[in-house]
């Protein structure tokens, strides 16, 4: 990871903000203008996005929202790339997906 990307997160994790790199905007402030449904995930062991901090967020967003903690076995990566992800992690996502989702125009007959 490019030094400056980790330099800016360390830089937002001092301030408990997270700021584009320039300082100029405040994405904590943005996510209440935010109207589109979002799902917040997060595991216990994630020392880079913590529960705490995710549910804060999941909390300030302006739009439909969801919060689902993935339990003690979860980190960052893991949540995505874990041994047990596509078994315990990538079905929630998929049903909030689903749900989310249009309903699809019926079909003509004949096709």
């Amino acid at each position: 990871v490019n030094a400056g990307v980790v330099a800016h997160f360390a830089r937002c994790a001092d301030a408990d903000r997270f700021r584009s790199f320039d300082g100029a905007v405040d994405h904590g402030v943005a996510f209440g203008q935010c109207r589109r449904p979002a799902l917040f995930v997060s595991g216990d062991q994630d020392g880079l996005a913590p529960p705490r901090a995710v549910e804060a967020l999941c909390v300030a967003w302006g739009g439909p929202k969801r919060y689902w903690g993935a339990g003690a076995a979860y980190g960052h990566a893991d949540l995505l790339i874990g041994r047990r992800a596509s078994a315990d992690v990538h079905p929630v996502i998929a049903a909030w997906l689903e749900e989310q989702a249009p309903a699809a125009p019926p079909r003509a007959a004949g096709r």
